[in-house]
């Protein structure tokens, strides 16, 4: 990520270009310099994220924040935002339901929402380099594992020392 951190950082609309035109419906399209070993998709879709986060007209500020815990930490951050009731609290309870549905394609589309949501609530993203590899491993379980991704996420926005918030 910290190749793409400059491509941004140094405005070649060569490499961000094409990543911010892919919209709905439009396949991704290859972006030269992504790193190899990952799905190519994943790599493009995450990267696509990336820029959309960091790129609006306050990106000096957004690229000190590196990112930091996976998408279940991150949207937890945006639950606890203050003041309370605001409607980034809210928008977080709505992106994490969205986001623990169980399906067999990656939520894509929900993780941009979720991205586009703290950008807009100057929010730390999630890691960058975790979260390609939770959707890397999205299906797949291991003894060193044994949650999958989905099921990590829910624990990190649900779970913790604070569990008040979300007893209804």
């Amino acid at each position: 990520m910290t190749w793409l951190a400059m491509c941004v950082r140094n405005n070649r609309t060569e490499v961000t270009a094409p990543l911010r035109r892919t919209g709905r419906g439009r396949p991704p399209q290859a972006v030269p310099g992504l790193p190899d070993g990952i799905p190519p998709e994943i790599a493009i879709r995450v990267a696509r994220m990336f820029v959309r986060y960091h790129l609006p007209a306050d990106f000096q500020y957004s690229l000190r924040m590196t990112g930091q815990g996976d998408v279940g930490q991150a949207l937890r951050r945006l639950a606890k935002a203050d003041p309370p009731r605001h409607p980034w609290n809210l928008a977080a309870d709505r992106v994490m339901d969205s986001l623990l549905r169980p399906r067999l394609q990656l939520p894509f589309r929900e993780l941009e929402h979720a991205c586009d949501t703290m950008h807009r609530a100057r929010l730390t993203p999630p890691s960058w380099p975790l979260l390609i590899e939770d959707l890397t491993n999205w299906h797949e379980r291991s003894d060193s594992r044994p949650r999958g991704a989905r099921e990590r996420w829910g624990w990190s926005y649900y779970g913790g020392p604070d569990r008040t918030r979300h007893t209804n």
